[in-house]
């Protein structure tokens, strides 16, 4: 989970730190960075990957009623709920768009992409199934950018205690790409 906020944090400081750097010239106000947040649900893990990432944005001098104004919204696991929240927020004047999970980054798609706003996704189950990345080993093509749910491939023994018939849905789902990526070939 750690080095899944670890990476997440990366990406949001890259982007930030882009956009201004140092964060304020001697003299002048300092820049607020606006970050809108769109979780899939409110709950675990949800809460402890946002918290943590803030806690880290704040290590790199990044301070909520300082210089970073973040708005906080959860999709509630509805991915048309997701989709007016993003197309309201939208209009506002965002540095950065963070989606949480696979219903928010399903949500963030057709509104955010092709954007003028960096969007970053974390932990969805398969950004290239949704359609926000083309695969795993080509740059970002839009601005979305982001780290997928961890699937770990520790045990070829795990995927064959799966039913032929299983392997038949996984195969014809979304979840292809995933399942070639972690190694499994069916």
């Amino acid at each position: 989970m750690h080095h899944i906020i670890d990476k997440i944090s990366l990406l949001l400081l890259c982007i930030l730190f882009s956009m201004a750097t140092p964060l304020w010239a001697e003299g002048d106000a300092p820049h607020i960075f606006r970050l809108l947040i769109l979780d899939s649900q409110m709950g675990h893990p949800y809460d402890e990957v946002r918290l943590a990432m803030l806690k880290r944005l704040q290590k790199f001098g990044y301070r909520r009623s300082q210089n970073l104004q973040v708005n906080i919204f959860s999709a509630d696991n509805d991915i048309v709920k997701g989709v007016r929240i993003l197309q309201r927020e939208s209009k506002r004047d965002y540095d950065v768009i963070f989606v949480g999970g696979t219903v928010a980054t399903m949500a963030a798609r057709q509104p955010l992409d092709g954007g003028r706003v960096p969007v970053v996704f974390g932990s969805p189950t398969d950004p290239v199934g949704i359609g926000v990345i083309k695969d795993f080993m080509t740059p970002p093509e839009s601005n979305f950018t982001g780290v997928c749910y961890p699937v770990r491939y520790c045990n070829s023994d795990f995927f064959s205690l799966l039913s032929t018939n299983m392997r038949s849905k996984i195969v014809h789902t979304r979840l292809r790409s995933i399942a070639q990526w972690i190694g499994l070939h069916i």
